[in-house]
């Protein structure tokens, strides 16, 4: 068992060190958001989130890493900082996180909600083309009645409410030449439209087998000339 959970966590870190890979235009201040799940319950998501800020430089990027809770039910999200580290451009930006250094933080985390590793879920990655996404609102579909559909109102409302949370969450440190200047007040209130948004992935999920399916989906949203944030989200049965 620790030894899937530290599987999918490695797994996790390499892609999100991956995508975070800073890119050559700056220097503006640029912050990405990125999800990877990492565990289910009967209740809540563990979601493994990275936050990267390069500092408004073209040579600097600061990364925060957190497990989010989220009640599968309301949305809400506990937030739990367990790295942070930063790093010169180079390939050190590729690395992976010392997991090592997490372990005893994955197993807390999934035990204490008792979740499975993502990788023991009944996993079922839904084709991109079945999912649509528009204006009015998310629609995913299998087929013989089961659908799944949320309204891009609340898609914003939500992605919004989750960028200021993880901003709060992660408390100030030095920007350099932005003294004083927290994260909050950089990514603030972020009005994200549907026409920059886009669904990277959606999979249905069953904590056991006996479980109803919830269905969850991976937005990614740009704003201005940031770095698109990427978040997970719970779709909720069509009625």
């Amino acid at each position: 068992m620790k030894g899937l959970l530290l599987a999918v966590f490695a797994r996790s870190l390499l892609v999100l060190s991956f995508l975070t890979a800073p890119a050559v235009a700056g220097p503006n201040n640029v912050i990405s958001f990125e999800d990877s799940l990492l565990g289910l319950s009967e209740t809540n998501l563990i979601i493994l989130r990275l936050v990267s800020d390069n500092l408004g430089t073209y040579d600097l990027q600061h990364q925060d890493l957190f497990f989010v809770t989220k009640d599968i039910a309301t949305g809400a999200e506990v937030f739990r900082h367990v790295g942070r580290r930063q790093k010169t451009r180079g390939s050190d930006f590729r690395s992976e996180w010392p997991s090592s250094l997490l372990t005893n933080d994955v197993l807390d985390v999934l035990e204490e909600y008792d979740a499975a590793a993502a990788a023991g879920a009944d996993l079922y990655i839904t084709p991109l083309d079945g999912a649509t996404f528009t204006e009015t609102d998310l629609t995913i579909t299998y087929g013989r009645g089961l659908d799944f559909r949320l309204d891009t109102e609340t898609i914003l409302a939500a992605m919004t409410a989750s960028i200021n949370a993880t901003a709060e969450n992660i408390g100030d440190y030095d920007r350099r030449g932005l003294v004083g200047v927290g994260l909050d007040e950089l990514v603030a209130d972020r009005a994200y439209s549907a026409d920059r948004c886009t669904v990277l992935e959606a999979i249905l999920v069953r904590h056991d087998p006996e479980s109803d399916p919830v269905q969850l989906a991976t937005i990614s949203c740009g704003y201005e000339d940031e770095e698109p944030a990427s978040i997970i989200m719970v779709i909720p049965k069509a009625p």
